[in-house]
This record gives structure tokens, C-alpha cells and sequence, in this order.
């Protein structure tokens, strides 16, 4: 017998067992966990400050899921939520994602954290996302469950859902003595808003010091209404809340509101108001008029103009102009005749936006005035719209006053007006000089490279030299526009060239051409211009000098050299020389040494002071030993004596302070040709002293793919603004390559590294002078951080400070 009982009772517990485990999978929110995946298995033991891995895990895969996924994370994050094992840190954050992917499943979980005053707060975060009623209920029923420290949060929530059911329970919570409650629950009704909750903000007795906040949730309450379409009843709100017992904010909010509701119909009220004693208002006031809807609202306000004293007339005008509705237009019109002139600048610069055909004529008349009236109106005909208003603009153009056509041919030219290019080019034969030069202006603005050749026709028939100085500004804006400045070229050289050498041929436009041509530049520029130099008239070959010394390149400078070592022409022989000296200083390839010798060659062929002196500037720009030689050969010359120094003060000051520095390393090899020498960065020997093989560098060597850097000290703090880096790259033969990047930075006054500022480049580029400018720094130490190339290092041949 008892061996039977024996054998049953385990088989009892067995079933009963199973039972349970049944409701446990059956029900698993009655108590068991659903089994959680990684990384939701590690987020039940997160704590704030351990690392944040799981959690971005976790984030990403919200991030990526598709809707039909967030079930399965939303149940997983519940499980989390559920767990008693979950940390606070854990819970927090499952209440974050839930606020991406709870449903309605989330919502009896999330509910019974609202009385938990560390996860209460996030748990109404997560359930003001989850719409529908059943979320309203809960919000609603907990308000009577959580002290009232919660309640303000749970409130704020129902706010937010705008729940028009809680509209009653806020107005009996507002009137229980509670200040804060009651600043919470009014600041709520006003956020539902509409005429429920107006009308239980109306029965509120609120203390003193939420009069105003009870104003506002009445403003927002009626700012509802009118998205509902009842603005009779808003109407009511604003009306009593426009009262002098309100602060000019809510009295403002409450005149808007009204525009709003009365449309046009509230002009005779923005009016008074622009008369208010009140600043804050008449502000007020200037912005209703842009808001005011309808054409019908502008001719209502823009009535009022004339019965105004003139500081609002200037309020209202400007408002209408921000309004750009057209219909006030001759109203603001009418004011251009107004006795303050302020008032009258302001209906001028109105028209640039409100101004019609008709309008046009007068403004024009305006134009010719100088002072600040005259540039308003021009300003203003330059930005009014409308292919009438040019119809109008063209007209005036061809008849009546000069001074008014020369304008207005301004005007046509500043609003790019292109459809008239070949109406100017027939005006050009005007018998008015002022008209053809505005013709000609206007022509530079608006001609295209296709009438490059009856620009330069029209230049060589023209007699006038400020009328071909004009013109040969204009070809050169119209060439600027040309993506093939050879074919602008063409015309111009054909010109020059028709006109050969003949004596009889005007020689004036010859010297125009030739200066259109040395700003074209290019090949067939240059022949052109060459040509020249064989001319019998001394003018011209002067033109032709001084074309090529403006060149915008050093091509021609060998031409000038000869002209200026040969010539038997005095004149001739400076103004190549200047020219020479002029192309030499132009940004180049040369090294230092290379430019420093061709300005050693001018200085010793120049005869005359002012030629040395343009030769002291140039060296200006070439820092190097050679050109501080060449400067102190001036110091014997009384004429120099002051440039010069100058020059060498400014070098040994500056110029030269990184061959004074105490040079220092992240990383050093050793002083050897395959490591590379510490000092070669601070030697003063560039590329072009010596073969490229020969120089001296410093590099980082066997240091790949690293960060680096070399460092000047100063012997005493210098203001430095400019730094010239030539890299060392010996591709082919070694590792050394181009840095990744770097940059610099300077020990400033408490002893501490700070990076330069305004930098205009980190170069990179090769057999050159990387030259990278900043913001002036004073200081006594600069340090060159660099990132190698990956699998490689880098080097320097030289590095200059400034």
C-alpha cells in the first residue's frame, strides 16, 4: 500500500507541474519571461556608466526595423521591462524604444510604472506615442492613483495627447488649492484647447499669480477655435483678453487673434493701434498689417495712409512693401510727393516691390536727383518685376531728357535686361555722348561673345578716347563671360591686324586693342601683341610694351628683357624693364634662387631709382638669403638706402626666424643621408641651390603610417603669421611620400599648444612651397603635426616661418 502511494504522489506533483508550466506558456504575462535574445538578454543587467554597446545594438536594430518587426522588439523590450532582474538603467531605456515601437500591447505594462517615481517619467514618454483610447483612459484614471508630485507629469502628457475627455478632471484639479497643480492643469486646458476647455478655464477661480497664465491658455483656447471655424466665439476671448488689464503681451496676442477673426474689416483697428501710445503695440501692429489676408485688407490700410503722422506712414509703408500685394501700390505711390522726405524714401523703396508700369515714369525722374532719393529709385526701377514695366523702361530709353535715358539705360543694363542688346546696339550712333558711353556700359552687362566683333568695329570707328576706354572695358566683361576666350580673342586680333600699320589708321584703338588683348592672354594674344613691336610709330610699339608688361602670366618677359637690354629708345627700355620686373614678381614655379637671380639681372640693368625700388617690393614675397644680399647692394644708394633696410629688417626679423630655432622631433634617426638630418628643415636650402639628391631633409624614417612632429623654438617671441613647407617625397626610391595631413599649432602664454586659426590651406602639394597663412600669433614655439600616409612616412626639405 505504501508503495503504491509511493508511486503515486510523484506522478501528482508531475501533473500538477505540467499544469502550472502550461499556464506559464500559455499566459507568459502572468508571470513567466518570455526567453529574451542577445542582446536584450545583456540589456537586463545594464547599469549607467558600463559600456553602451548593447544598447546601440539595440538602437540600430529599431533604427532598421520595418513595422512588421517592432512586434517582435516591443515584446522583448516588455519581457526586459517585466523582469525583476532588470536593472533601473535597463527599464529606462526599454522605455525609450518603446516610445519607437509600442502598441497598444505596451500599455498595461507601461501603466504600472506611473506610480514609480524613478520610471514614472519615462513611461509617460513612452505612452504619449501610443495613440488610442485606451491610452487616454489609463492617463486619465492614474491622475487619481500617484501623488501629486506625479500627477503634473501625467497631466502634461494628457496635454500633449490634447485629450478633450480629461477636460472636466483638469478643471476639478485646477480648483483644489494646489498652485502648482493648478498652473499644470490651466497651462493643459489651454494646450486641449477648443470651446470645452475655454469654457472650464472660464469657471476656474485661479490665484493671482496665474492670472497671466490662465490668459494664455484662454488665448491658445480661442487661437483653436479658429482652426475649427468659430471665430465669433474666439472673437469673445480676444475681445476680453484686449483689455487694459492684461500685460501688452497678451493684449497683442489678443488684437492678432481679432485680425484674424474681422479680416479686412479690423483696418480701422490696426490703424489705431499704429497710433497706440504703447511701442510694444504699434510693433504689433506693423506685423498685423502682413498678416491681414485679402487685397480687399491692403486697400483698407493703405486708405489710411494720409490721415498719418509721418513716423507711421514710414511703418505702415514698409509693412505693405513686406506685404507685396500689389493693390496698395498707388497709395504708396502718392507718397513720393510727401513733405518728409523720410516718408517719401520709404514709398520709393516700397515700389521695388509694389511698383506697376505706371509707375515707372515717375521713379525715373527720381533717378536723375543725387542723394539717397536718386539711388532709391534707381534701386528700386533695377528690382520691379514685370515685362510691362520693361516695355515702359525701353520707351523712355529712346526719347525724351538725356540725363533721364542715360539712367534709365543703367537701369535696363542692372536688371539684365538681355532681350534689349539690339536695341542698344542701335542707339549707338546717338548723337548724345553721355547716351552712347551708358549704351556702351550697358552693352559690357548684357552683350554675349557672339557681338565681340561689332564691339571692337564699333571701338575702331569711335573718335572719343573715354568712349573707347568704355568699350574696351566692355569687350573685356564680355570676354570674362566667354568659356573660350580664344574666340573672343579672334575678333579683336582681326581688328588689330586689319588696321596694319598705315599711319592713317587710327593708332588710339590700336592701343586699346592691344590693352583688351593682354588681359585675354593666350598664344594668339601674345603674336598679335608681338607684332606691334615692329611698328614704325613709337606710340604704338609703346602700347605693345606696355601690354605685354601687364600680361597676367610670365610668358612674354623674355620679350621685354630684350627690349629692355637692346632698344635704342630710352623710354622704351624703362617701360620694358618695369614690365620685366612687374611679370618676375608674378606667382611662379621658379625656386627662390631662381627668382632672385632674375631680379639681381634687373637690378643690374636698371639705371634709375624708381625701377630698384619696384625690384626691393617684389623681393618683399622671396624670403631667402639671396634676396637680402641683393637688398643690402642698395644700402650705398642715398635714393634706396631706406627701402632697403627696411627690406633686411623686415628678413632678419621674420623672414628668417626658423634658421634661428632650436629644432625638436617626435621621432629622430639620426643624423645620416638614409635617416635624414634634423637641422635640414631650418638650413635655408631649397630645390634649385643644389640637385634634388643632394639636399639635405629631415624625415621621420621608419616611422610609417604614424603621427608626427617637429617643432621650432624661438630664441625670443616673434609675430608670425605665415609658414612656406617644401615636402621631401622620394617616390621610386624610397618611403618617404606626401603627409595624409597636417597642421600647426603655437605655444601660447600659459605654456600650452593651441591650434593657429583662419588658415587658409594645409597644402600638400609637390615640388613647390606649400605656403598656408593664419591669424597673426605672437608666441615663441611652433609645432608641424603631421599623419603619414598609411604605409609610409614623410619628410621635409625645408620650413619657413613668417
Amino acid at each position: 500500500m505504501n508503495d503504491k502511494k509511493s508511486l503515486l504522489i510523484p506522478k501528482a506533483y508531475f501533473l500538477a507541474f505540467f499544469c502550472i508550466s502550461l499556464c506559464f506558456i500559455t499566459n507568459p504575462s502572468k508571470g513567466a519571461e518570455e526567453p529574451l535574445e542577445s542582446p536584450y538578454s545583456q540589456l537586463v543587467q545594464y547599469e549607467f556608466g558600463t559600456s553602451r554597446s548593447v544598447l546601440i545594438q539595440i538602437e540600430q536594430a529599431v533604427r532598421n526595423a520595418d513595422e512588421d518587426q517592432y512586434k517582435h522588439i516591443e515584446a522583448q523590450l516588455l519581457t526586459v521591462l517585466e523582469s525583476p532582474r532588470a536593472t533601473y538603467a535597463a527599464k529606462q531605456f526599454a522605455c525609450r524604444m518603446l516610445y519607437q515601437v509600442g502598441s497598444q500591447e505596451s500599455v498595461p505594462p507601461l501603466a504600472r510604472l506611473l506610480t514609480d517615481e524613478q520610471l514614472s517619467d519615462m513611461a509617460r514618454y513612452a505612452l504619449q506615442q501610443i495613440r488610442g483610447p485606451q491610452t487616454d483612459q489609463v492617463l486619465l484614471e492614474m491622475l487619481d492613483k500617484v501623488d501629486p508630485g506625479l500627477q503634473i507629469g501625467i497631466i502634461s502628457s494628457i496635454a500633449d495627447r490634447r485629450d478633450i475627455k480629461a477636460v472636466d478632471k483638469l478643471a476639478q484639479l485646477a480648483s483644489q488649492g494646489n498652485v502648482e497643480l493648478a498652473r499644470a492643469c490651466i497651462t493643459a486646458l489651454g494646450q486641449i484647447g477648443g470651446i470645452e476647455a475655454a469654457a472650464a478655464l472660464e469657471n476656474i477661480k485661479e490665484p493671482d499669480e496665474l492670472k497671466n497664465i490662465k490668459a494664455d491658455a484662454m488665448l491658445m483656447c480661442a487661437d483653436s477655435m479658429l482652426t475649427q471655424s468659430r471665430g465669433s466665439q474666439a472673437k469673445v476671448i480676444y475681445d476680453k483678453l484686449s483689455g487694459q488689464d492684461y500685460p501688452i503681451t497678451i493684449r497683442a496676442a489678443a488684437y492678432r487673434g481679432i485680425v484674424q477673426v474681422e479680416k479686412e474689416n479690423a483696418a480701422p483697428l490696426v490703424i489705431a493701434l499704429l497710433n497706440d501710445n504703447n511701442f510694444e503695440l504699434r510693433q504689433a501692429a506693423g506685423t498685423f498689417i502682413v498678416e491681414m489676408p485679402g487685397s480687399q485688407a491692403t486697400r483698407a490700410i493703405a486708405d489710411q495712409l494720409d490721415a498719418l503722422s509721418p513716423e507711421i506712414k514710414v511703418v505702415v509703408i514698409n509693412a505693405l512693401a513686406v506685404r507685396g500685394d500689389k493693390a496698395a501700390a498707388d497709395q504708396v505711390a502718392a507718397q513720393i510727393n510727401a513733405d518728409n522726405d523720410t516718408v517719401r524714401l520709404a514709398a520709393i523703396e516700397a515700389l521695388a516691390a509694389l511698383g506697376q508700369a505706371r509707375h515707372v515714369k515717375n521713379l525715373t525722374e527720381l533717378s536723375i536727383q543725387s542723394g539717397t532719393l536718386g539711388k532709391a529709385a534707381l534701386n528700386s526701377l533695377s528690382r520691379m518685376q514685370g515685362q510691362d514695366v520693361t516695355e515702359v523702361l525701353v520707351r523712355i530709353a529712346q526719347n525724351g531728357d538725356p540725363k533721364v535715358r542715360v539712367k534709365v539705360i543703367d537701369i535696363l543694363a542692372a536688371r539684365q535686361e538681355i532681350a534689349t542688346v539690339p536695341l542698344l546696339f542701335k542707339m549707338t550712333d546717338d548723337d548724345n555722348s553721355d547716351i552712347r558711353k551708358a549704351v556702351f556700359r550697358a552693352l559690357g552687362e548684357l552683350a554675349s561673345p557672339s557681338d565681340v566683333p561689332r564691339l571692337v568695329d564699333l571701338l575702331i570707328a569711335n573718335n572719343s578716347t573715354s568712349e573707347r576706354r568704355i568699350l574696351q572695358q566692355s569687350l573685356l566683361m564680355v570676354a570674362r563671360r566667354s568659356e573660350e576666350p580664344d574666340e573672343v580673342a579672334a575678333p579683336v586680333i582681326k581688328g588689330l591686324a586689319d588696321m596694319g600699320f598705315d599711319p592713317q589708321a587710327d593708332m588710339a584703338a590700336k592701343i586699346n586693342l592691344m590693352a583688351v588683348l593682354s588681359r585675354l592672354a593666350g598664344d594668339k594674344a601674345l603674336d598679335a601683341v608681338r607684332a606691334q613691336l615692329n611698328s614704325p610709330n613709337k606710340d604704338i610699339k609703346k602700347a605693345a610694351i606696355n601690354a605685354l608688361g601687364n600680361w597676367p602670366d610670365p610668358t612674354p618677359m623674355n620679350d621685354l628683357w630684350q627690349i629692355a637690354e637692346n632698344d635704342d629708345n630710352d623710354t622704351h627700355r624703362i617701360l620694358a624693364l618695369r614690365g620685366y620686373i612687374k611679370l618676375a614678381a608674378l606667382p611662379s614655379d621658379r625656386s627662390y634662387s631662381q627668382s632672385t637671380e632674375i631680379f639681381a639681372r634687373a637690378m643690374d640693368s636698371a639705371q634709375r631709382p624708381d625701377e630698384k625700388r619696384l625690384i626691393l617690393a617684389a623681393l618683399q614675397n622671396i624670403p631667402c638669403f639671396e634676396s637680402l644680399e641683393l637688398a643690402r647692394t642698395c644700402l650705398q644708394e642715398a635714393a634706396l638706402k631706406d627701402e632697403a633696410q627696411q627690406l633686411i629688417d623686415k628678413f632678419q626679423t621674420y623672414s628668417l626666424i626658423a634658421s634661428a630655432s632650436r629644432v625638436t622631433t617626435s621621432f629622430h634617426a639620426g643624423d645620416d643621408q638614409q635617416a635624414g638630418v634634423i637641422t635640414a628643415a631650418n638650413d635655408q636650402i631649397m630645390p634649385g641651390d643644389e640637385p634634388y639628391g643632394r639636399i639635405p631633409f629631415q624625415s621621420w624614417w621608419w616611422r610609417k603610417s604614424s603621427r608626427e612632429w617637429l617643432q621650432y623654438d624661438f630664441d625670443k617671441k616673434a609675430k608670425i603669421s605665415r609658414v612656406e613647407i617644401y615636402w621631401y617625397d622620394d617616390s621610386g626610391v624610397g618611403i618617404n611620400r606626401m603627409p595624409q595631413s597636417w597642421n600647426l599649432e603655437y605655444r601660447n602664454q600659459n605654456g600650452q599648444f593651441q591650434p593657429v586659426q583662419d588658415v587658409s590651406n594645409y597644402g600638400t602639394e609637390m615640388n613647390k612651397l606649400n605656403i598656408t597663412t593664419f591669424t597673426p600669433v605672437e608666441t615663441d614655439a611652433l609645432r608641424l603635426n603631421v599623419k603619414c600616409r598609411q604605409f609610409y612616412t614623410a619628410g621635409i626639405l625645408e620650413w619657413r616661418v613668417f
